[in-house]
């Protein structure tokens, strides 16, 4: 029984892994902030957009796994002037985030293109 459950266990796993790493081609941009490096958050879309930390970003808990904390002024620079054209919408876009707001008023942007 007891190897029965670990085999069980396994083939769950890795069908959660495999189905975990399927590239969404539609997917341009994806950032769990999950994964901070040398100053950037990374992109989990598999296009390499990671973003570059501006002011103070730091990761806390979220609801599932991991969250950003963005302090007044803070945001991730893509690099707008070298963003490939072909990963820019032309018609139409979806953006999702989860929004924990500690104070209301002044300016606050999920998206901006400037």
């Amino acid at each position: 029984m007891g190897k029965l459950v670990v085999a069980l266990a396994l083939v769950f796993s890795g069908a959660i892994l495999s189905w975990a790493a399927i590239p969404v081609p539609e997917l341009i941009i994806y950032y769990d902030y999950e994964d901070f490096q040398n100053g950037l958050v990374i992109d989990k879309s598999g296009h390499g957009h990671d973003g570059k930390i501006v002011g103070n970003i730091t990761q806390v808990p979220g609801k599932r796994g991991m969250g950003a904390q963005f302090e007044r002024g803070s945001y991730l620079d893509l690099d707008g002037a070298n963003f490939p054209a072909d990963d820019i919408p032309e018609d139409e876009m979806s953006v999702c985030a989860w929004v924990k707001c500690q104070k209301t008023g002044d300016h606050h942007a999920i998206f901006n293109v400037r």
